[in-house]
């Protein structure tokens, strides 16, 4: 894993806060949240997409110039405006006005992610997809299967009604530009899925997932060991991922050479 210094961090933020935004425009041009929107402030971006989805923050707030207070002012209008609390992800090479600003302003820490990041191509050999699983990219016809077995499988359930924040993300993550998206099957049933972006050498994975009926037979590794091959032939040199601290997911990543770039905040006021 490469030493993570503000350089290496705005890197790896900058990735996850185009995600953000791809989330934000992909939504309004399917019309399905056409209030979503966007707006650039300071060296990060506020993001909105409606009151039922868990992608409402800024992101990538001074990873290259100070906060200023009027900047914090402009971030809170904007989650006013859309009346939903005012969230940031708080990455911790991020400029230290920040996190001042944020604790004279009343923010508080609501979860965190670690982001985890590994150089490409692997230096110890990742092992093979297990017998049975297949995994490939997906057809066009493909994409609401995909994102039927990704939301079944974040939400531990089948059968999920449309309009479900699982469904409406999985398939903002299949139709956003660049997004590549990956399919598992056991014996030609949908088992779970997970999508990857590459950009500037960079993977970024994401929106994996496996069905409930199909957990423990080494689905999410399958899908974690294609993705970094396809990056690493794709000539990426770093693939980076979200896991929440002391996840499964976690483990699994660690286990394939992942390690803790840092872990992110984030804070709402």
């Amino acid at each position: 894993m490469p030493f993570v210094d503000r350089d290496v961090a705005a890197q790896l933020e900058g990735a996850w806060t185009l995600e953000l935004v791809g989330y934000a425009e992909t939504l309004k041009r399917l019309g399905l949240r056409p209030s979503a929107t966007t707006e650039r402030i300071g060296d990060g971006v506020c993001v909105y997409t409606a009151p039922d989805l868990p992608v409402n923050r800024a992101a990538g707030m001074g990873l290259h110039t100070p906060v200023t207070a009027g900047q914090m002012q402009e971030i809170e209008r904007f989650f006013a405006d859309h009346e939903v609390p005012a969230q940031l992800d708080l990455c911790p090479l991020t400029d230290p006005s920040l996190l001042e600003l944020a604790a004279e302003r009343g923010y508080h820490v609501i979860r965190f992610l670690d982001v985890l990041s590994m150089d490409l191509p692997s230096q110890d050999p990742l092992p093979a997809v297990p017998f049975g699983v297949e995994v490939r990219t997906i057809t066009a016809h493909e994409t609401e299967a995909w994102a039927q077995a990704v939301a079944s499988g974040f939400a531990a359930t089948d059968g999920l009604d449309e309009s479900d924040a699982n469904v409406i993300l999985a398939r903002a993550a299949a139709h956003s530009p660049g997004v590549v998206c990956y399919l598992a099957t056991i014996g030609g049933e949908p088992a779970g899925g997970g999508a990857m972006v590459l950009r500037d050498h960079l993977a970024t994975l994401f929106s994996s997932s496996t069905r409930l009926p199909f957990r423990g037979r080494g689905i999410q590794n399958a899908l974690i060991v294609t993705r970094l091959k396809a990056a690493s032939s794709a000539g990426c040199t770093i693939a980076s991922v979200l896991a929440r601290p002391g996840s499964v997911s976690h483990r699994n990543l660690e286990r394939l050479g992942f390690r803790v770039a840092y872990t992110r905040p984030t804070l709402q006021r």
